[in-house]
């Protein structure tokens, strides 16, 4: 992995950890997957990343793909994350809805909901 990249994956983590997760532990001591998709439509590299980042509850996987284009700009194309509840609640799992940056009870049918398990 460039560094371009590695810095695009950290900033992407990074920010839906602040969006998403008040309760993060160290999400440095969590781990991602990185692989290559090849180029898309207009060229650019295209990317895959799963993340697993622990927080004080359950922990979040964290699925998004983004691109980079030839001047080492980057942008996200499709982010997923998902976590579980806790509690009485510890059964159930939540996904991030990026559009209202909420949590919400994933769908008991996840392939209706567009979510890559």
């Amino acid at each position: 992995m460039m560094l371009s990249q590695r810095y695009a994956v950290e900033a992407i983590i990074g920010g839906f950890v602040e969006r998403a997760l008040p309760d993060v532990r160290d999400w440095g001591d969590g781990s991602y997957r990185f692989f290559e998709e090849g180029r898309d439509a207009q060229g650019r590299w295209s990317y895959y990343v799963e993340a697993d980042i622990p927080t004080s509850g359950s922990d979040c996987w964290l699925d998004f793909s983004f691109v980079v284009d030839a001047q080492g700009g980057f942008s996200v194309t499709r982010l997923l994350g998902m976590r579980g509840g806790t509690g009485e609640d510890a059964e159930s799992v939540y996904v991030w809805e990026e559009r209202s940056a909420s949590w919400r009870l994933a769908p008991t049918d996840a392939s209706s909901a567009g979510i890559r398990w």
